[in-house]
């Protein structure tokens, strides 16, 4: 009796390829209206993490103090005060006009520029708080896409509307709006196993009062810029047990975040 046989298919790089190329151009629903609320939620929460920021602490550092990077290279190594205060403001400029989604292509632009420029005096200070992520890999993924997201909710529409010309429909759920949000998840996963991997071979695991200690840390740094402070540090420091708990969830969100390109269900549950 001839036993059944179990098709296999064989992994060849064609076939690795194409599976690839399927994930990125799978269709999205709502693509182009939730792309276009996204680009209202980025530029707002690039204005809340600007309220934190004291752009007058960039000037008279240290030389000792500065590392500095290629993309400010050419500018001043000690630029004063109103340099800072032109860049912070022509970006707070270009957040408004992205917010209200008024020629978002130039606003998507000089919100790259002008973030990144800021953003690289700030790693020049403090490397571990670099906020790349938010200032460089979102706008330039959506520029790499077209800067799609000024499609819907935004002015443009509007003067489109007015204009006579095709609107897009929030509904529509072509992979070409979702493209950029799926490169930018891609890049999301590498960070945070990447993070996981240096955390497995640094302090993280070998000194269990890390955390603890950066609770506290931060408290004393946020006192000292007239910042509210967090009620749980304490506590946290107080009993060790506390910390174990938060350091372990935290190594397992980062090091399983891959899994949030295998599913929607999945993505949803990570993101959030």
């Amino acid at each position: 009796m001839s036993q059944p046989r179990i098709a296999v298919r064989r992994l060849t790089p064609g076939a690795l390829i194409d599976a690839v190329d399927d994930w990125f151009t799978t269709r999205e629903p709502n693509a182009a209206g939730r792309l276009g609320l996204f680009r209202i939620l980025y530029a707002a929460f690039y204005f809340w993490t600007l309220s934190s920021q004291k752009v007058q602490q960039l000037t008279a550092v240290p030389a000792d103090h500065r590392r500095r990077v290629v993309l400010i290279e050419l500018l001043p190594t000690d630029p004063p005060a109103l340099f800072f205060d032109v860049i912070e403001l022509s970006l707070v400029a270009a957040l408004a006009l992205l917010l209200v989604g008024f020629r978002v292509r130039l606003a998507t632009l000089a919100v790259l520029t002008f973030g990144m420029v800021l953003e690289s005096y700030w790693v020049s200070l403090d490397a571990e708080h670099a906020t790349v992520f938010l200032t460089f890999f979102i706008p330039f993924f959506m520029l790499l896409g077209g800067a799609k997201w000024g499609e819907t909710y935004s002015v443009d529409a509007l003067l489109r509307r007015t204009s006579g010309a095709r609107l897009v429909e929030r509904a529509d759920a072509s992979w070409v709006y979702f493209l950029p949000a799926r490169g930018i998840l891609v890049v999301l996963a590498v960070l945070f196993v990447s993070s996981a991997l240096f955390k497995v071979s640094g302090t993280w695991i070998s000194y269990p009062l890390l955390l603890a200690n950066e609770l506290l840390q931060k408290n004393i740094e946020a006192a000292l810029m007239g910042l509210p402070l967090n009620p749980l540090a304490p506590a946290v420091a107080e009993r060790p047990w506390l910390g174990e708990s938060l350091r372990w969830p935290v190594l397992l969100f980062e090091g399983t975040f891959f899994l949030a390109l295998l599913s929607r269900g999945l993505r949803a549950l990570y993101v959030s």
